[in-house]
């Protein structure tokens, strides 16, 4: 028993040196010889050891994918806009009717806000580019809040 502790105490490496968290086996684990339980790479090992921030993973992941679908929107919502005006969708449809007028009920009370801003620029509306370069800033800034919430790196935050 002695000998086989001083083994396993050997075989493990230090953390610091070599920079991957090894999770330990629990005793009476099957096929546990005492040689530390390794799991892929750092990021699988790192995910092993914290698994207490699986539900902020979960929240972060879905209000990225909420502004990844708004920002579809957006740009299908200028799209079939720009057709409506230009004549080749009809409105008297009424699927494009419904389907426009779900994008218009979507969109504007997010681009009111814009255009009350941007001065008139004849008849081109440029609040859905402006909207969409907001969502973009908006998912970089959550990916960096979440690298600084899960891996305890403020860095994360600094630009």
């Amino acid at each position: 028993m002695a000998a086989r502790a001083e083994n396993a105490d050997a075989a493990m490496p230090s953390q610091a040196a070599s920079g991957v968290p090894s999770v330990a086996p629990r005793s009476g684990a099957a096929g546990s010889s005492g040689a530390p339980l390794r799991i892929g790479g750092s990021a699988a090992s790192f995910r092993r050891a914290r698994r207490g921030n699986f539900v902020i993973t979960i929240l972060f992941d879905v209000l990225d994918e909420v502004l990844y679908l708004y920002m579809w929107v957006v740009i299908l919502a200028a799209v079939v806009s720009t057709l409506v005006s230009f004549g080749v969708l009809d409105t008297r449809n009424r699927i494009v009717w419904l389907i426009g007028d779900f994008l218009y009920r979507a969109t504007d009370p997010a681009l009111r806000p814009i255009r009350n801003l941007l001065p008139n620029f004849g008849g081109i509306d440029i609040s859905p580019i402006i909207l969409y370069f907001i969502i973009m800033i908006a998912r970089m800034l959550l990916a960096r809040v979440y690298a600084a919430v899960e891996f305890g790196n403020l860095h994360a935050l600094l630009l």
